[in-house]
C-alpha cells in the first residue's frame, strides 16, 4: 500500500478538485478518483458556524468590510446560499448576477466567490443554508404554504403526476419523522 500526502500550505483559500489516477506499468489507467478539497479562509473572511444547519459566509458590517468595492467570500460546499443586501446600491455576484436591495437565494458551487459593490450598501450578509425546504416542490414565488390545497384533487389521472408524487414525498417524510413510519 502506498500513501501520498499533499500539503495545502501556501494555497489560496478556494475549492480544488483533487484527482488520483492509478496506472499499471504499461501506463494503462486501472483506477481513478476525484474529490473536492476545500481550503478555508481565516480572519475577516472566515466561515463561522451559526448552528448545525447554517454558516455565516460573510457579514460585511461586523467584519469591517462595508465600503469595500469588492468582498470575497468562501462557499465551503455546493449548495444554497442566502444573501441579504440593504442600502442605496446593489451587489453583483461573481460575473454578473445582480443582488438588489432585499433577500435572495442562489445555488453556488464550492469555492471563492466575489461580490462587487455599487453604491453605498449598509448591510451585506451571506449564509450557507441546507436543502431542507427551500428547494423542494412547491417552493418559491407564487406558491402558498405547505398544505393539501396546493396539490389540488389527487384523484383520477393526476394521482400519479408530479403534484401527487410531491405530496406523497412531503407527507411521507413528515409522517416518518413524526409518526414513526405510519404514513399511508
Amino acid at each position: 500500500m502506498a500513501e501520498v500526502t499533499l500539503s495545502a500550505e501556501g494555497l489560496p483559500w478556494d475549492a480544488y478538485e483533487v484527482r488520483a489516477d492509478l496506472r499499471d506499468s504499461a501506463g494503462t489507467s486501472m483506477l481513478s478518483s476525484r474529490a473536492t478539497a476545500v481550503v478555508l479562509p481565516d480572519g475577516e473572511y472566515r466561515v463561522r458556524m451559526l448552528n448545525n444547519l447554517a454558516c455565516e459566509l460573510m457579514n460585511a458590517s461586523e467584519r469591517g468590510l462595508i465600503g469595500n468595492e469588492s468582498i470575497p467570500f468562501m462557499n465551503p460546499r455546493d449548495g444554497w446560499v442566502f444573501f441579504s443586501v440593504s442600502g442605496d446600491g446593489c451587489a453583483t455576484l461573481d460575473e454578473g448576477d445582480r443582488l438588489e436591495d432585499g433577500e435572495s437565494m442562489r445555488r453556488l458551487p464550492a469555492g471563492r466567490h466575489i461580490l462587487r459593490i455599487e453604491g453605498a450598501l449598509d448591510r451585506i450578509t451571506v449564509h450557507s443554508v441546507p436543502e431542507i425546504v427551500y428547494c423542494e416542490y412547491p417552493s418559491g414565488p407564487g406558491y402558498p404554504g405547505y398544505d393539501i390545497s396546493i396539490f389540488g384533487d389527487l384523484q383520477g389521472p393526476s394521482r400519479s403526476g408530479p403534484r401527487a408524487r410531491a405530496w406523497g414525498q412531503w407527507t411521507g417524510a413528515f409522517c416518518t419523522a413524526t409518526c414513526s413510519g405510519t404514513a399511508t
